[in-house]
């Protein structure tokens, strides 16, 4: 078993994926329910293969978003790149933990929290 030893006690590295992967489950039910409270329709999106995770839609607006609990190296590419596929001018939002802004090719990079309270570059 692969491990980190901290404390007297050993936390399997399954373990902290299964943590990661609670709160980013968390972080996407938390994005869902504050779009469905500003009024948008919320649907999962799908490209080919890969998945947005959700396509919101207000009237005559689409916002698609990706949703991550952090954006680490291994995964940058997949939030971002599943939303750079998509070849309209609708605005594409990443939210994630992280505290610095990844925006890239028109893709903007929001913060949880600033998300959640409406501040700065946000929805």
């Amino acid at each position: 078993m692969i491990g980190l030893r901290r404390s007297g006690k050993t936390i399997l590295l399954s373990q902290i994926r299964d943590i990661i992967l609670e709160r980013a489950q968390k972080a996407e039910g938390k994005v869902y329910l504050e779009m469905l409270s500003r009024g948008y329709e919320v649907k999962v999106g799908k490209l080919d293969s890969q998945e947005v995770d959700f396509v919101c839609y207000k009237g005559r607006q689409r916002i698609y978003i990706q949703v991550a609990y952090l954006l680490m190296e291994n995964c940058i590419d997949r939030e971002f790149g599943n939303l750079e596929k998509i070849d309209d001018n609708y605005p594409k939002y990443v939210i994630s933990g992280d505290l610095v802004d990844l925006s890239r090719k028109g893709i903007i990079h929001c913060n949880m929290i600033d998300f959640l309270l409406g501040r700065g570059r946000t929805l």
